[in-house]
């Protein structure tokens, strides 16, 4: 997981949202990063002020998102991100995918 919100770029709009998936496949997807975290979705995420997790609109019921990170406040993000760092497990390397 991110802990931070991506900015817009050429290919994205900005997030406005972190995802977060209740399995490690889920997580992974297509992406192409170097690992995953685990954290606890229910309380423990509610329990940062401001935060909410959600379902994602989808229909897979494996998706959720943490909502409640002002976009446009970059020290809110870097204190939300240190919040959700401290409740998160340790990080799970993956091998690096190749592109086909």
């Amino acid at each position: 997981m991110a802990f931070r919100l991506r900015p817009a770029n050429a290919d994205f709009p900005p997030e406005t949202t972190l995802s977060v998936a209740l399995t490690p496949a889920k997580a992974m997807g297509a992406l192409d990063c170097k690992g995953y975290t685990y954290i606890l979705v229910d309380e423990h995420i509610e329990r940062i002020e401001g935060l909410k997790v959600q379902r994602k609109e989808s229909s897979d019921p494996d998706l959720y998102e943490i909502a409640g990170i002002p976009v446009d406040d970059f020290t809110a993000q870097t204190d939300y991100a240190i919040a959700l760092a401290k409740i998160s497990g340790g990080v799970v390397r993956v091998p690096k995918r190749t592109k086909k």
